[in-house]
Order: C-alpha cells, then sequence, then structure tokens
C-alpha cells in the first residue's frame, strides 16, 4: 500500500485512525479492537456526512 492511500485511509475510516493513533501513543501498550469503538466511529461518520445534526457520547474512562 502506498503511502498516500494510508494516509487517504486514516482520513476517511475512524476506526483505523483510532488503531493508528493508539499505536503511536502507546507502543507498548498491545490495541484490543472493541464493539464500542466501532459504535463510536460509526456515529462520527453519520457526524461528518450531515446524516446525524446532534450527538453526544459518553465514554468511561480509561475506554478510549
Amino acid at each position: 500500500m502506498k503511502i498516500e492511500d494510508y494516509k487517504k485511509m486514516l482520513q476517511m475510516d475512524f476506526s483505523s485512525f483510532t488503531h493508528f493513533a493508539f499505536q503511536e501513543l502507546n507502543s507498548n501498550v498491545a490495541y484490543q479492537q472493541n464493539w464500542h469503538i466501532d459504535v463510536v466511529a460509526h456515529h462520527l461518520t453519520r457526524v461528518t456526512t450531515g446524516q446525524c445534526k446532534r450527538l453526544i457520547i459518553n465514554v468511561p474512562p480509561r475506554a478510549l
């Protein structure tokens, strides 16, 4: 994969960006993908496309 394609993927897919950012910030801790990250990413994508006008997300501490 070209670096430009990888950057574009990170800009378009919030789940991929979350994984990348976590690894950059916490390289010594294993990233654990979970359903709630995908749900948050889905709803944030809906906000950016204009499908959702108002959104509140509450997440407990240390839940990424």
